[in-house]
């Protein structure tokens, strides 16, 4: 049964990173009517995009995690893994940040954590979007059962793990940086 909903997940993610959305809804944070184009993504600094993971403590042993975007020119999505010790650590909620937009605006899919793994993926649903600021992509509620350290918390950013691409769908590099306790 773990395999089924592992196979599901993948295909899920994948149709979701290989989507180009549709529709004739062109919402979005930018004007893309004739003569007015998306950013360039011939520019170095418009393909790298800083990623920070950041702890906040709740209440008690409860913790937040939120990755989240700083100062993107143009995410239009992204999929990947959190890893963590699930001997240390229960996740009890995962929800899509809200940067990519709401549920009218956007999808997102994650897998069960409990071989300590998290997969997901998150979407904006139409082509030409233009998501860009400090956005909010993954917040996860967990729970510590020892000492909490965002240390603890890895998310693998070769390009077989993680996929940030751009309304283009060029992609994106990564970088990652930690912040909180």
């Amino acid at each position: 049964m773990r395999q089924l909903k592992s196979l599901l997940t993948c295909l899920t993610l994948l149709t979701l990173l290989g989507c180009g959305g549709g529709g004739a809804d062109r919402s979005g944070n930018a004007d893309l009517s004739p003569g007015n184009n998306a950013p360039s993504p011939d520019s170095l600094d418009d393909r790298n995009v800083s990623l920070l993971l950041e702890a906040t403590p709740i209440q008690g042993d409860e913790w937040s995690l939120m990755l989240s975007a700083e100062d993107a020119t143009d995410i239009y999505q992204l999929a990947g893994s959190v890893l963590f010790d699930p001997t240390m650590y229960e996740i009890t909620s995962v929800e899509a940040g809200g940067g990519l937009g709401g549920p009218e605006e956007a999808y997102f899919v994650n897998s069960s954590a409990a071989e300590g793994k998290l997969d997901f993926g998150y979407t904006s649903r139409w082509f030409g979007r233009i998501n860009s600021g400090d956005l909010n992509l993954l917040r996860l509620r967990v729970r510590a059962l020892g000492d909490f350290s965002v240390g603890d918390f890895s998310l693998p950013l070769e390009p077989d793990s993680l996929r940030v691409r751009d309304s283009q769908k060029h992609e994106l590099e990564p970088s990652l940086r930690r912040a909180g306790s």
